[in-house]
């Protein structure tokens, strides 16, 4: 095998890695915010959610505020 099999053997195995921690990698998550006595969390709509993972407590009301920055017709 040669040095350029090599290399793009590596390669394919570091660009599989990547794409395996960026879709199947640990997730940070928001927390709500406990506003009189409502779990409240704001998501913006632009290209895609942000936060995309949010952290909540059940048993309390949640209300989930959603800031549309894109005029799509998939959003409206």
């Amino acid at each position: 095998m040669g040095v350029a099999e090599v290399g793009v053997i590596v390669a394919a195995v570091a660009v599989g890695a990547f794409l395996w921690w960026f879709f199947f990698g640990p997730r940070t998550g928001r927390q709500a915010q406990l506003l009189g006595g409502v779990q409240e969390v704001q998501i913006t709509v632009k290209g895609g959610y942000s936060p995309d993972v949010i952290r909540v407590t059940e048993g309390i009301p949640l209300r989930l505020r959603f800031d549309r920055q894109e005029a799509g017709d998939c959003t409206s």
